[in-house]
């Protein structure tokens, strides 16, 4: 697992278990990219435990950049048995040769699961920019119909002040796990992925509101349950007062993962979208009801868990799993 984010002319790669890389954009061009490590104490703020960040699908949920500063979401042990997540933040500068982390945000909320693979993998952890706040995805991290609880940020989108952290507004509800998150600053949305169970995947679209937007969950869905579970989800989300997805799978092991802009200029292949069990990245348009239709899929064989566009240049990076690797695509 690994995140990534473009720095002047420079990319700051994070792996999953917090280490902190940089490299030149121009040595994309190169066969082999030169990884510099970048010194930090983010380890240390977080009281580092080998024995919890180093495991497999523990660890950073992504990091953005915004106006100098470097957010890094991360999933955060709070004490035996008790898990949930958090933000922290340090000022950029050019030359970057070390990073000092501070807390920027967290919660005292548990999930209180003793199965760490199993809030692990369901914790979400997205962040997106907009209007000086900060749009964060926290997963239902496997409990059983938190995502409808009002006054629990798991299974939320919630949305935090920049300037103050401590007070954050939820403004979304009825998720699961969204891993993907996209700020349309042309239409003024948020496009959100979430993952469901057996098939059901959803790209779901959130706009203002004045009050919380509820997506379903665990309530309403088009996939099907896992084998053990003996319930039938709710298929209509419009007919249960819920919000339809724009756009959901019907193949089963999608794993869908990341969303971002790709010809913004345009409602065809407007978006871009990556995934994990798929393999795949898939181009998508936006169409007039707010739905969103795929154009066409190009299978790529790795598991993607992050991509970014470099500016100015026609060509996107990402995380890939399989190899692992970073990889480069030119369009």
């Amino acid at each position: 697992t690994g995140f990534l984010q473009q720095f002047e002319k420079q990319i700051i790669f994070v792996t999953g278990r917090g280490n902190f890389y940089l490299f030149d954009i121009k040595d994309l061009n190169k066969k082999k990219i030169s990884l510099k490590k970048i010194n930090n104490n983010f380890l240390k703020l977080i009281n580092y435990d080998k024995n919890f960040l180093a495991k497999g699908p523990l660890g950073i949920r992504d990091v953005k950049i915004n106006n100098n500063k470097i957010f890094v979401s991360y999933q955060k042990k709070i004490s035996e048995n008790c898990y949930n997540l958090a933000i922290a933040e340090s000022d950029l500068k050019l030359n970057i040769t070390e990073l000092k982390f501070s807390d920027f945000f967290s919660y005292d909320e548990c999930s209180l699961k003793k199965n760490e693979r199993a809030w692990a993998v369901l914790s979400g952890g997205r962040i997106v920019f907009k209007d000086n706040h900060i749009f964060y995805t926290i997963g239902e991290m496997a409990i059983k119909n938190i995502s409808q609880e009002r006054n629990s940020y798991f299974g939320k989108i919630i949305k935090i002040d920049l300037n103050d952290p401590k007070s954050p507004e939820i403004i979304a509800k009825g998720l699961r796990n969204s891993q993907g998150l996209f700020y349309d600053l042309d239409k003024d949305l948020i496009l959100i992925t979430d993952h469901a169970e057996v098939g059901g995947d959803e790209i779901n679209i959130f706009k203002k509101s004045n009050e919380i937007t509820n997506f379903g969950w665990p309530l309403a869905s088009y996939g099907k349950p896992y084998g053990y579970k003996k319930i039938n989800y709710l298929k209509s989300h419009k007919d249960n007062g819920f919000k339809e997805p724009a756009f959901y799978f019907k193949e089963e092991r999608i794993g869908i993962s990341q969303i971002i802009g790709y010809k913004m200029n345009n409602d065809k292949l407007r978006y871009l979208l990556t995934t994990m069990r798929a393999k795949s990245i898939y181009f998508l348009n936006f169409l007039d009801n707010e739905k969103i239709e795929i154009n066409k899929k190009i299978y790529l064989g790795e598991r993607i868990r992050d991509i970014i566009k470099i500016n100015d240049e026609n060509m996107y990076i990402m995380t890939m799993e399989t190899s692992p690797a970073i990889g480069l695509i030119k369009f």
